[in-house]
Formats: C-alpha cells, sequence, structure tokens
C-alpha cells in the first residue's frame, strides 16, 4: 500500500494559508462560519472576518483551481452576496495577498 504524494495544492492548503494570512496581519478570521440565509437554509462560510465588535465584515470562499479561469458566479456565491457583505473569492494560492489587501483596505473604510 503506498500513499501518493499530491500532484497540486488543495483546497484546504489554500483556505489554511489564507486565514493564517489574515490572523497574521491581526484580524479575526474564523473559519467554518454557519449563519442561515433568508430561505431559512444554513450556509457555512469557509471563512468569514469580524470586526472589533464581532460583526461580520467580510465573507471568504475559497475554491481552489489548478488552472487561472475565470470566476463563475455560482448560486452558492450569490446566497453569501445575499447578507449584504463583500464577498471575495479564493481560487488559489496567488489570490491570498490580494484578498488580504482588500480586507485592509475594507477595515480602513469600515474604521471611518
Amino acid at each position: 500500500m503506498t500513499i501518493k504524494y499530491p500532484n497540486r495544492v488543495r483546497e484546504f492548503e489554500v483556505q489554511a494559508q489564507l486565514y493564517f494570512a489574515l490572523r497574521n496581519c491581526g484580524f479575526d478570521a474564523r473559519g467554518e462560519v454557519t449563519a442561515k440565509a433568508d430561505n431559512g437554509r444554513n450556509c457555512r462560510f469557509d471563512i468569514a472576518v469580524f470586526d472589533n465588535t464581532q460583526q461580520c465584515v467580510a465573507i471568504i470562499e475559497v475554491k481552489a483551481h489548478t488552472r487561472d479561469r475565470k470566476p463563475k458566479k455560482t448560486r452558492q456565491l450569490e446566497k453569501y452576496e445575499s447578507f449584504g457583505l463583500p464577498v471575495y473569492l479564493c481560487r488559489n494560492l496567488h489570490d491570498i495577498d490580494p484578498i488580504v489587501g482588500k480586507i485592509k483596505t475594507l477595515f480602513m473604510t469600515h474604521s471611518q
């Protein structure tokens, strides 16, 4: 029995690195956060970012892809957008720094 070494970066690895990048910048990022949508169904956000009053200010969905494909608008993302918060899609390790930058900008405008 052998265990093959993964040949690509997995979604979990992207999510974990994004989570720690946000935490290392001092953001209150939480994983696997649940909330009820308007239709009464539960949503589970990969990462939710909270302000110092414990109010959610951003939702991040991680969908790892091996190629840089143009992100598709999915029902899941539309449901997340119904919460009225910024929703960011992180598709690979290269998206992490730009998303952290967007969260920094969001907090600069949110705190004013």
